[in-house]
């Protein structure tokens, strides 16, 4: 069973995309259309999944597998599905149809006192670092979207932005959870002078700082599973990223 439900209201294990969900809840809550939150339960009744669905992009975690294939037919007919980033061993064995790419969840223990960022952001300095280090994926026409979104987070204090002459970074924080490094970039030219390094170990203090004893990430490839590796950070868990084939678009 599906239903539309807050995910502070179910006991589930800790983990990184359950903060990253719960963070966003605190941002938005149930009042906007285009922010929604569900609950999957098994036929017991006992909760087993939550996600939320941003304008079409699903943030998912299961941690039984009894609804894997209710849930699989609910992200099928979800009308302007985008795509999807799922944390559950078993919900991709169910989406064979979709494009999927698996990456590697990293996680760091953090200790000492934190302090928060207090600069203030620049959302079109952080915007170009970004396309700069992403080609393709951070277009100067999509600006306006992004800054709506994470302008709205960092009002409401689920998430910090930094902006810093070479080198970005966003960072979720659920506190009692987890802190999670959603972007970290640096302009290519500015690359290999140890400038990640000390972004990363920044938005480390402002998770701590916020209530958080461990920070983590989802990393896409080998070059990132590495660098974080080099910064303490060590491999707990698989996610997989899923989106709709051209075919499926054309249904």
């Amino acid at each position: 069973m599906i239903k539309q439900g807050s995910p502070f209201s179910v006991q589930a294990p800790p983990h990184p995309q359950l903060s990253k969900i719960r963070a966003l809840y605190r941002a938005y809550g149930d009042q906007y259309d285009f922010c929604r939150f569900y609950l999957a339960q098994n036929s017991a009744g006992i909760p087993c999944a939550v996600f939320s669905v941003l304008d079409g992009a699903v943030s998912g975690y299961g941690w039984r597998p009894d609804a894997d294939e209710e849930w699989a037919e609910f992200l099928k007919m979800l009308p302007g599905f985008a795509g999807a980033s799922v944390c559950s061993d078993t919900l991709p064995g169910f989406l064979k149809d979709f494009s999927q790419r698996t990456g590697t969840v990293l996680m760091k223990k953090l200790s000492g006192r934190g302090e928060a960022s207090s600069e203030a952001p620049d959302y079109r300095r952080a915007y170009r670092i970004l396309g700069e280090a992403f080609p393709g994926s951070f277009l100067p026409g999509d600006f306006d979207s992004w800054y709506c979104d994470i302008c709205h987070r960092v009002r409401h204090e689920t998430d910090v932005l930094f902006s810093w002459e070479q080198a970005a970074g966003l960072i979720t924080a659920c506190p009692g959870e987890y802190g999670v490094i959603r972007l970290a970039a640096v302009a290519p030219f500015a690359q290999g002078k140890g400038i990640g390094s000390r972004l990363l170990a920044a938005m480390e203090a402002t998770a701590v700082e916020k209530g958080c004893d461990k920070a983590a990430v989802f990393s896409k490839d080998h070059k990132t599973d590495l660098f974080y590796g080099e910064n303490g950070y060590l491999p707990a868990g698989k996610w997989t990223e899923i989106h709709p084939t051209a075919e499926r678009n054309q249904e």
